[in-house]
């Protein structure tokens, strides 16, 4: 695939009537019209998390960093399409070997070109290889995607993966372009203090625990964006304000001390018929589901045998799950029921065997795998839960489960899952969504090596996720996907649940152009009255 930019040209008949003078003025109204409004005002956000890493090469860096750097490719925000970012276009050489065309004319924020060595280095960077300490974000992937990579000149890069991989454009939108020369001369540790990228912000101010300050950058090269794609910041200043407890938020925004935050549907009535402030809703396609062990035979900690092993009590915890009711009472009632394929993705199929919510054969589906009486199993949950997860687990007790609240953060429950120590339950969502959900979702969660499977081996699922991953043709890739979550339902690998709605409120005082596939707020699209 390539992508190509077209530009508008003069006419030659119009360059041949025009007057010195008008022509003068046809260039003079053509940069007027393509230059950016000057940026304005602060805006402040308030966010339910902190900033435990604002390097884009580290595990748990923060959404913001979107706006502060940038990847070779980008997803559109209203669409899911692929678009070109630092790329300009890209091509398949081989089932192996995929060429990108780095944009001219990019700059970091400290003034550096970017270069094709630039993006080499940032790969190895988090990948490991140039300093295996280095705690890079999903470092098991990249190690496993990744054979070498060529810069033939300063605007051409080659990535050779160690296999054949369809969804490799899904996959690096997460790899963030960071500056070679500059981290090599101050070091990872003062990088990562004050970090450099291409993106339409630049990183200002950092106070861990309370804030970081944002400012546009006024030479992004993105002038013209095509909709749904990042352009300049409208805003001069962006203040992502620390605020974990909700009515925190809420009160300072009322109060004027901040202009937007990210809310929960109990909240969200209060504010629907407030002119003073504006609601917006953001479906996103990424599936959320109850994910359990049941890859462990015995329970390490007892000896007792696993429960979860047996399809038919993984059967009874889907029928003892009323997902509709969850979405009606508890959610925005805007929620999808998740297919477990993000909706409109690659292999989407609304023709999936939906459990139908049914405790009594639930009970009976555990009798008859000898657990009548249920069985004792821990749930694994962050310290500020949702409502809707207590009434989830009422749905699982009904049927008999003694179940164990154990309170833990997500890097905890993370790591555990990685090194395959966690046992019990906990709601995890399915990759990230976008064009190609199935891109990480099977790679870290189906493929029985993946970093967050905690299920056990089905040699068919295997051989069907190695098959899709070597398929570029769509459609053919699209039913191999398919075929795969067929057997994720009949096997009921997890209790499926839905696709999240994301809501934001924002001061009537500003303007925000709402992409409905963003989580949080997309700061280019924010603009002063």
């Amino acid at each position: 695939m390539k992508v190509t930019r077209f530009l508008s040209l003069l006419s030659f008949r119009a360059i041949a009537i025009g007057l010195a003078l008008g022509f003068v003025g046809v260039l003079y109204s053509a940069w007027v019209q393509a230059a950016p409004p000057l940026p304005r005002g602060t805006f402040i956000i308030g966010q339910d998390y902190d900033f435990s890493s604002i390097d884009p090469s580290k595990a748990n860096a923060g959404p913001q960093l979107v706006v502060t750097h940038a990847a070779l490719v980008q997803t559109n925000f209203y669409d899911y399409r692929h678009m070109p970012d630092l790329a300009a276009s890209w091509s398949v050489l081989s089932p192996t070997a995929w060429k990108f065309n780095i944009r001219k004319g990019v700059t970091f924020h400290n003034g550096q070109p970017l270069t094709s060595a630039d993006v080499q280095y940032s790969f190895y960077r988090q990948m490991g290889k140039l300093n295996p300490r280095f705690p890079g974000a999903n470092r098991p992937t990249w190690q496993k995607l990744v054979d070498r990579i060529e810069t033939p000149d300063d605007h051409t890069m080659i990535l050779h993966t160690k296999s054949p991989d369809a969804a490799l454009l899904s996959v690096i939108r997460w790899m963030f372009i960071v500056p070679k020369a500059y981290i090599e001369k101050v070091g990872d540790d003062a990088y990562s203090q004050m970090p450099v990228g291409t993106g339409p912000y630049v990183i200002k101010e950092r106070k861990i625990g309370e804030f970081l300050t944002l400012e546009a950058y006024p030479d992004y090269w993105n002038v013209n964006p095509e909709k749904g794609t990042r352009g300049h910041g409208k805003v001069k200043t962006i203040i992502l304000r620390s605020m974990p407890k909700e009515q925190t938020r809420v009160a300072a925004l009322r109060a004027g001390e901040i202009q937007g935050t990210g809310i929960s549907q109990d909240t969200v009535q209060t504010f629907e018929n407030d002119k003073n402030f504006n609601v917006y809703y953001s479906p996103i396609n990424q599936s959320l589901f109850l994910m359990f062990n049941w890859r462990e035979e015995k329970d390490p900690k007892t000896g007792e045998p696993n429960p979860l092993t047996d399809v038919r009590v993984r059967r009874a915890l889907n029928h003892a799950v009323d997902v509709n009711a969850l979405i009606k009472n508890y959610l925005t009632g805007r929620e999808n029921r998740t297919t477990l394929l993000g909706k409109d993705g690659i292999g989407f199929n609304p023709k999936v065997p939906f459990y139908a919510y049914d405790p009594e054969k639930a009970k009976k589906l555990l009798a008859e795998a000898g657990y009548a009486k249920g069985f004792k199993t821990t749930f694994f949950t962050a310290q500020d839960m949702p409502p809707y997860t207590g009434v989830l687990l009422q749905y699982l007790r009904d049927v008999g489960l003694q179940i164990e609240i154990k309170q833990t953060t997500p890097a905890v429950a993370m790591t555990n899952m990685s090194n395959k120590s966690l046992y019990g339950m906990l709601l995890w969502g399915g990759g990230l969504g976008g064009p190609d959900p199935a891109a990480t979702f099977f790679k870290t969660c189906i493929s029985y090596d993946g970093n967050w499977a905690v299920h056990g081996r089905n040699d068919q699922v295997e051989d069907l996720v190695q098959k899709q991953m070597v398929e570029f043709n769509e459609a053919k890739r699209a039913k191999l996907i398919d075929d795969v979550i067929q057997i994720l339902w009949r096997d009921a690998w997890f209790v499926p649940l839905f696709e999240p709605v994301f809501i934001k409120v924002a001061s009537a005082n500003w303007n925000y152009s709402n992409p409905p596939a963003s989580a949080n707020f997309n700061m280019t699209e924010i603009s002063p009255k």
